[in-house]
């Protein structure tokens, strides 16, 4: 069991409370053999600033490689593995760098705002540039509906990507969010909804909790 430090309030533009106590405990496993469950999509969250992007980029490595691996080969089965990222930068982009190095893998981008607006978020030329590198990438690209704040429509697309998601990998530091729709509050929507989360530690990127997966000797999500 691991305890993270965490506690707010936090209402999401759905009208969702999503409220964490301080040191409650979560189940979850630090296993270096996951059980995952069948799952073909996946989404990321996470800081946009990085301490240590290389090893967080070999650590998404290393969990995307695992879930291609853990998907059925069947013939004429739909069964590319699927990123959703809102391309933001730091962890959103390197997971959709990963995603993309997987032959047959699918990158989706699901944007909070319009490009031209998105990349006003972007300070520089290369940022940008990064941006619609990926953008031509995907597979698919959707927008998602106006909201009344960037804050809002941040908080929005993390909620879609939850909701369309098997699986949500989080690069966090464990922190509350420092505003609306930050990675702290994505992770707390999805465990409002019982999605599965691994999340990586970004001061630790070696440190790896998965919450509500299949105990091996049970069968069953812990």
């Amino acid at each position: 069991m691991d305890r993270l430090p965490l506690t707010f309030n936090r209402l999401t533009p759905t009208g969702v409370q999503i409220q964490i106590v301080a040191d409650k405990s979560i189940n979850s496993t630090t296993s270096s053999q996951p059980a995952y469950p069948p799952a073909r999509t996946l989404a990321v969250t996470g800081h946009r600033s990085l301490k240590d992007s290389r090893s967080i980029a070999a650590t998404l490595h290393q969990l995307l490689h695992e879930q291609a691996g853990c998907l059925p080969t069947n013939p004429g089965q739909q069964n590319a593995l699927v990123l959703l990222s809102p391309l933001a930068e730091g962890a959103d982009r390197l997971a959709a760098h990963e995603i993309l190095r997987i032959p047959g893998a699918e990158l989706q981008a699901v944007l909070p705002l319009h490009q031209a607006d998105y990349e006003t978020d972007f300070a520089t030329a290369e940022s940008r540039s990064e941006f619609r590198d990926l953008l031509a990438r995907a597979v698919s690209v959707e927008v998602i509906p106006p909201h009344s704040s960037r804050a809002e429509a941040y908080m929005a697309v993390g909620c879609r990507i939850v909701e369309a998601c098997d699986i949500l990998l989080a690069v966090w530091d464990g922190q509350p969010s420092r505003g609306l729709g930050g990675t702290a509050d994505v992770v707390a929507y999805a465990r409002k909804v019982g999605k599965p989360v691994i999340v990586i530690d970004s001061e630790n990127p070696t440190r790896i909790i998965r919450e509500r997966f299949p105990d091996p000797g049970k069968g069953e999500l812990s």
